[in-house]
């Protein structure tokens, strides 16, 4: 239960790093979000590889909510709801999330709501739930085959 408490913890420090991403300006949400690209750009060079803005951008939405939904789904995993039961909570936190996220855009200078990018947050958290459910059925069995 212990190690259940740290991952929320790290999950809703994600929360607030997703609502302060959403709160900044359209100005500064650009800049930010140019250097990532920029620096991307160096590490790729002379691969012939690119990648735009709008992908950069995007990544990051789902990135974050794969985190948040990562950690709630190891965190839920330990306790009395389990795994199985608890994937349709951390799925409800993300469309939740999603959605205040999109909402708080709305008050932002420079940005929009889009109900796209729900859609785009929406699908970090089902590929973290994904990911935690496979780890977790793949340790069920194990453990199954271990036993017995």
């Amino acid at each position: 239960m212990k190690k259940s408490r740290i991952y929320f913890a790290i999950a809703a420090l994600i929360t607030i790093i997703i609502f302060a991403n959403s709160a900044q300006s359209g100005e500064v949400s650009a800049e930010i979000s140019s250097g990532v690209l920029s620096w991307i750009l160096k590490l790729l060079s002379g691969t012939g590889i690119t990648i735009s803005h709008f992908f950069i951008r995007k990544s990051a939405h789902i990135t974050e909510f794969f985190l948040q939904a990562f950690f709630l789904g190891l965190g839920i995993k330990n306790t009395k709801f389990g795994f199985k039961r608890g994937a349709v909570y951390v799925a409800f936190t993300g469309l939740f999330t999603a959605c205040c996220d999109e909402f708080l855009q709305l008050f932002s200078d420079g940005r929009g709501s889009q109900v796209s990018d729900v859609f785009i947050d929406f699908s970090g958290t089902v590929a973290a739930v994904l990911v935690v459910g496979a780890v977790y059925f793949i340790g069920e069995r194990r453990r199954g085959y271990a036993g017995g």
